[in-house]
């Protein structure tokens, strides 16, 4: 469990320092390498959880997700499975793009819009109690960047 908790917060710091350096612009290859080797922790992190507490089980994460959103929201739902498999998706295809250098900007929006929501909403969700300020305030901060882009930046290698 230790190995998971730890993968699921060095993934979440690689995803906010990658996009922080993304939005301001700043050091666009260190961005390009932090967004890379945080969705290759994000791996790391879903092989763990299937490893150490899933036994390899989608029933089984289905239903310890529908248990932790039980216990923190009050309804016994699994269907956020899914929508943890289509952010690793969404990550992966934005990982391609960024290095086959296709940047569709509209696309892109949407893409690191969910990306943002999952991260805040799982994080403040699921996390430790304390982190639940610390996402409301992540989350307004990545919002009014994403609104002062108008669109997602591009990787460029300036």
């Amino acid at each position: 469990m230790n190995t998971t908790i730890w993968t699921a917060r060095i993934t979440v710091f690689l995803y906010l320092t990658g996009m922080g350096l993304r939005l301001t612009g700043n050091r666009p290859r260190l961005a390009k390498a932090v967004w890379t080797i945080g969705f290759l922790m994000l791996i790391a992190h879903v092989a763990a959880a299937f490893h150490f507490i899933h036994h390899w089980s989608h029933t089984a994460a289905w239903v310890r997700t529908a248990e932790q959103t039980e216990q923190r929201l009050g309804w016994y739902c699994g269907g956020g499975i899914w929508f943890n498999y289509l952010f690793l998706v969404i990550w992966g295809i934005d990982v391609l793009l960024l290095w086959s250098k296709i940047r569709p900007s509209k696309v892109l929006t949407i893409m690191q819009t969910y990306l943002a929501f999952i991260v805040v909403n799982a994080t403040a969700v699921f996390g430790p109690i304390w982190w639940i300020p610390v996402m409301i305030v992540t989350g307004i901060i990545l919002g009014l960047l994403i609104a002062r882009t108008s669109q997602a930046p591009t990787w460029n290698d300036r």
